[in-house]
């Protein structure tokens, strides 16, 4: 059995995201407020009993004030900001890709997950502070993409879009528009679990029968900006000509190869 003094050696000084788990057994991060203050909720239990939150929230969760252990039932407590027990944990085991697993029960669904080959100042540096951003829609998403993408020292964003390539490629810009930091990007719209980047001031595009595909293109930050306005634009065009009877497919490479020639690359992915 776990004494306090044990476990405090396993969970402390780790970042720990928390995933919900779907009813076809699927793992979601679970992400809290909208726009520049968003974030995945994710906590950092401190020696002291404190409950922090390392990354950006738009809100602290009330459930998460404190942590406590009953050696007993060797049981992690959750505790709220008011004093009550929120949920229940169970001792951690090995799990996926030489991570960590918290199961919750007693009050709260899901599991905490903590990728034990990185300590929670690493991975505040890289989530606060990281240049790299992979994006991809939330279909796309699995817990083997994102420990993939996160060995390639990416962090991801998952976005939400319904319809048109377009309404994700709106979402790409709005975001990479309020982080200014972010220097290499990669979309994949399918959610390919690997990081091509082009040479310098290119971008790179999968290669789909000699042709370049939307569905994955990579670059600097800069680089995919000026793309997304030209496409975004060019659709805006579209729309307000009634002459004007492009698929969004057929805009995509129109755009691509007549205002943004010689500068992108195929590959191979």
């Amino acid at each position: 059995m776990l004494t306090k003094r044990e476990l405090k050696k396993i969970i402390c000084n780790r970042f720990w995201m928390y995933n919900i788990v779907t009813d076809n057994n699927d793992f979601v991060l679970v992400f809290i407020g909208r726009g520049p203050t968003d974030g995945f909720l994710a906590i950092q239990f401190e020696p002291d009993g404190r409950i922090t939150f390392p990354n950006n929230l738009a809100f602290v969760p009330q459930e998460y004030a404190h942590w406590d252990f009953d050696e007993e039932k060797q049981e992690i407590l959750l505790i709220g900001t008011n004093g009550q027990i929120s949920a229940r944990g169970k001792l951690p085991v090995n799990w996926l890709n030489d991570s960590l697993k918290i199961q919750l029960f007693d009050g709260k669904d899901g599991i905490f997950i903590s990728d034990t080959r990185i300590d929670a100042q690493q991975t505040t540096s890289r989530v606060l502070g990281g240049k790299n951003m992979y994006f991809t829609p939330r279909q796309s998403f699995n817990m083997e993409l994102f420990h993939d993408i996160s060995r390639e020292n990416f962090n991801l964003k998952v976005l939400d879009y319904q319809g048109s390539i377009l309404n994700f490629f709106d979402k790409i810009y709005e975001y990479l528009a309020q982080h200014p930091q972010l220097e290499k990007v990669v979309i994949a719209k399918d959610g390919q679990p690997v990081v091509k980047l082009p040479e310098e001031n290119q971008l790179v595009f999968l290669e789909d029968d000699q042709r370049p595909s939307f569905t994955y293109f990579a670059g600097n930050r800069a680089r995919i900006m000026e793309l997304l306005i030209l496409i975004l634009s060019e659709n805006n065009k579209r729309l307000l000509n009634l002459d004007d009877h492009r698929t969004e497919d057929e805009l995509l490479l129109d755009t691509l190869n007549k205002q943004y020639q010689d500068r992108f690359t195929l590959a191979h992915i």
